[in-house]
């Protein structure tokens, strides 16, 4: 093949690889923000409301209540 045709097949490809990586951030950006919303809800229910504030600066203590509730 000639190095033009090559060029546009890997610029294809790039351009495809960005595309999916933006989809993926999306999606994780949603389930990250959904998960947090239900975490933020129970413990709310829980009267925890020291907890959701340290939650908020700590992510350390974050993944320990969600790991606490079940929430995957």
């Amino acid at each position: 093949m000639c190095q033009a045709l090559n060029e546009m097949m890997e610029d294809s490809r790039q351009e495809g690889i960005r595309l999916g990586e933006r989809r993926g951030e999306k999606r994780g950006e949603k389930n990250g923000e959904q998960r947090f919303a239900m975490l933020a809800g129970k413990l709310m229910q829980d009267s925890r409301t020291q907890d959701l504030e340290k939650a908020v600066n700590s992510e350390a203590f974050r993944r320990k209540l969600y790991r606490e509730y079940g929430l995957k």
